[in-house]
């Protein structure tokens, strides 16, 4: 509604593709080697700026962050919009931008939309890293209210009453549950903008999406075989949303040279419970890909000085 866009109201600049309108904000310096987030689901660009950005910018990096179509303040946007052709969008964004290689990390449903970039459009891409992402098909427990808020004609109705009468203290408890076995912090709420999933619109195009998400992840499952960039996995041991067992882990196995840190005893958002973590998936990456000098070995004077 409006007075969540009044709260929480865009904080960079607008880029039209294709008729699709995005919200883009950068940080960090210029001349520093890029990186790229993606957010999840029900979420926007703030999740990630709240929790990966000061790492990234202590660390030299330029961070650009997009909320993604449909979400934050991307909007109105294709109700039947794809991974692919979120993917598309955000690409030719980044040219738009003047972006030439990156390192492209998504977290959640943003890892999904990262991995069709990387097999579709991989041409700027140097790395890719995934947090906690939901990238092989397997059969999603979509929630019953999902489904319904999807429908073309009910969907939009139910959204304006969720949005209208839906407790804050419901919305809470669901945000604790992404978080679960790490508390939601207390501060989460103010600083990251969930209330503006809250909006009519915005509800209904966050269903539609995750309910198309299964076939999305079929059409591009078979090339990523294909895929000839680093790739880093992140993923916490206790994820109970988006399972290691289901992803993260087969996901190696399909993607050559992917490498997969555990973080054990986390749930699915690491990025705010270990955040640095993260930051050293995307520096692995970034060295892997070129962007970063590699680490040097030490000689073996000194090997031999630290273990006589």
């Amino acid at each position: 509604m409006a007075r969540w866009t009044a709260a929480f109201p865009p904080r960079g600049r607008f880029i039209e593709v294709q008729g699709q309108r995005l919200h883009v904000v950068q940080d960090g310096p210029e001349d520093g080697p890029d990186v790229v987030l993606l957010h999840g689901a029900s979420i926007n660009l703030r999740d990630l700026e709240i929790s990966l950005v000061p790492g990234l910018v202590r660390a030299g990096f330029r961070v650009t962050l997009f909320d993604r179509p449909g979400l934050g303040h991307s909007l109105p946007c294709d109700l039947h919009i794809s991974l692919r052709r979120q993917a598309e969008l955000l690409d030719e964004a980044a040219g738009k931008l003047g972006l030439e290689r990156f390192i492209l990390t998504g977290q959640s449903f943003g890892g999904a939309v990262a991995t069709s970039w990387a097999v579709h459009r991989p041409e700027r891409v140097a790395g890719l890293v995934s947090i906690s992402a939901p990238v092989l098909p397997w059969p999603p427990e979509i929630p019953r209210h999902f489904r319904l808020l999807a429908r073309p004609l009910a969907g939009p109705l139910l959204a304006r009453l969720i949005a209208a009468w839906l407790p804050l203290a419901r919305l809470e408890r669901e945000l604790a549950e992404q978080f679960h076995p790490a508390p939601l912090p207390a501060d989460y709420l103010a600083r990251s903008g969930a209330l503006l999933a809250q909006r009519p619109e915005t509800l209904h195009n966050d269903a539609c999406q995750r309910l198309r998400l299964r076939q999305d992840q079929r059409a591009m499952v078979a090339a990523l075989p294909r895929l000839r960039l680093p790739v880093e996995l992140v993923h916490g041991t206790q994820d109970t949303k988006v399972r290691p067992d289901r992803h993260a882990e087969p996901l190696r196995e399909e993607i050559p040279g992917a490498r997969l840190k555990r973080l054990a005893g986390l749930g699915h958002m690491p990025h705010h419970a270990e955040p640095e973590a993260c930051v050293e998936a995307i520096r692995r990456a970034a060295r892997r890909g070129g962007l970063l000098p590699a680490v040097q070995a030490p000689p073996r004077a000194q090997l031999l000085e630290a273990h006589p």
